[in-house]
């Protein structure tokens, strides 16, 4: 085993003072070498492994970008989410759009943990930070739009691609672009512009079928409820005619020819007409009665789509599938 001794002791003898002291700084020297080779538990150590055991100094932090080099990654970072938007808000249709939304959404999350790994000028962290916050937000909303249903389950049209980008969370993603923009530093990004949530409607008394209105039946509309309501007189299965009436509005449709009628009439916002139907809050009805016109009599019918006390017609409420085509 082999033991680091430590010797004290002063000098002896009658050497000069100048000996004595050339001595003293010689023993010193040799105190201090003998100190470096023990361990600090009184084991020899090579000076070399003392060194190689010493603590490694820790990696310096990244440097931060200057501002002409932070510009250039902003820019090309964000050209890819850029096009990307362009395309989802031009989309015409629900299948095409979940496709460019879908494609966004990884577009939004690559720039993203790009973005991450760059340190920013001083004194911009706060505005970096709020670029990759709005990324990760519209990522998550376009990821929740394409995996949501494509209509209303109260209605019988599909939501239009403007309802849909309306939905999509890009209000804090617009905010960095513009914080950033006042300090100087352009992503590369165009603020997205947020379509109102669409809010179609026909003209009062405007056909959807007009159909062969050439009897002397009389059919007296009166929508006092408050949202807009499309009636339809059906044989069947098939709509003999329908009409959109709006709102607080009364209509009257002359010419219907003798028959029995089964009448039905929806209500709710924004009005598909390729569809035929709306988009938003949708309710089906069918009236319980049907409406019989006798050939050769000038029949008048009139009916409320409101509840009115004393009222005599009942309705059933209908799933949209059940609504004639």
């Amino acid at each position: 085993m082999n033991l680091c001794r430590k010797h004290a002791g002063t000098a002896t003898g009658s050497a000069a003072p100048a000996v004595r002291l050339a001595a003293a700084t010689a023993y010193l020297l040799l105190g201090a070498s003998m100190l470096a080779a023990c361990g600090s538990g009184g084991d020899a150590v090579d000076p070399t492994d003392a060194a190689k055991q010493s603590p490694s100094r820790s990696a310096s932090p990244t440097p931060s970008t200057s501002p002409e080099e932070y510009r250039k990654t902003l820019t090309a970072a964000g050209a890819p989410v850029d096009a990307a938007l362009a395309k989802v808000t031009a989309a015409k249709s629900l299948p095409t759009l979940n496709n460019r939304l879908a494609a966004a959404g990884r577009v939004a999350a690559e720039t993203a943990t790009t973005l991450d790994e760059v340190r920013p000028p001083n004194g911009e962290e706060s505005a970096h930070l709020e670029l990759l916050a709005g990324l990760q937000s519209f990522q998550v909303s376009a990821e929740r739009a394409v995996a949501s249903p494509a209509r209303d389950n109260s209605c019988k049209a599909a939501v239009p691609p403007s309802s849909v980008v309306a939905s999509l969370d890009v209000a804090s993603l617009n905010q960095a672009v513009r914080s950033l923009k006042t300090r100087g530093y352009d992503t590369g990004i165009h603020p997205v512009a947020v379509p109102k949530v669409s809010s179609r409607r026909l003209r009062h008394g405007q056909f959807v079928r007009s159909g062969s209105r050439t009897g002397n039946g009389t059919l007296v509309i009166d929508n006092g409820g408050d949202t807009d309501a499309f009636v339809a007189f059906a044989t069947g299965k098939s709509q003999t005619f329908s009409v959109y009436v709006r709102k607080g509005g009364t209509f009257t449709v002359h010419g219907i020819r003798y028959g029995t009628y089964t009448g039905y009439f929806a209500t709710g916002e924004d009005f598909d007409s390729r569809a035929k139907g709306f988009t938003r809050n949708c309710g089906f009805e069918k009236f319980d009665e049907p409406f019989s016109y006798p050939s050769g009599y000038q029949s008048t019918f009139t009916i409320t789509l409101h509840t009115v006390v004393g009222g005599d017609a009942s309705t059933t409420e209908l799933d949209p599938n059940q609504f004639p085509s």
